[in-house]
């Protein structure tokens, strides 16, 4: 059976247009969240494997260069705390700025149509 095309025409415009339309907020808010948070948590993952806090931290009480002898060892210790310490805050940032960044990715829709609304609100104001 062929199916005409101004029925085929009728279906995409109301069912997939229309209904994509209307789905938008639903999948902006629940899937497409739901990917973003997924993908800042894997970026936030690996911001934390290329800053290498762990292994720094892990390795903080091991001499550097083999030096054992004590002078060695107090440089080695204060030369990976500030290690530590700067790359720490460089990763506290990052997932900051992940944060932040979801939570206006989330604000947009909504960002958007108050402005629609403001719009038309000015648009209409004698």
């Amino acid at each position: 059976m062929v199916e005409r095309t101004g029925t085929r025409a009728l279906k995409f415009v109301f069912a997939d247009l229309i209904g994509d339309f209307f789905y938008f907020p639903v999948w902006w808010y629940t899937r497409g969240l739901a990917k973003m948070a997924l993908a800042a948590f894997k970026r936030v993952a690996g911001i934390w494997t290329s800053l290498g806090v762990g292994v720094w931290t892990r390795n903080l009480f091991v001499p550097m260069f083999g030096q054992v002898d004590i002078p060695g060892r107090v440089i080695s210790f204060f030369v990976r705390l500030f290690q530590i310490i700067f790359r720490t805050v460089w990763f506290v940032l990052a997932v900051v700025f992940q944060i932040v960044w979801l939570l206006v990715w989330a604000a947009i829709p909504a960002f958007i149509v108050l402005m629609i609304l403001i719009s038309f609100v000015n648009l209409f104001r004698i």
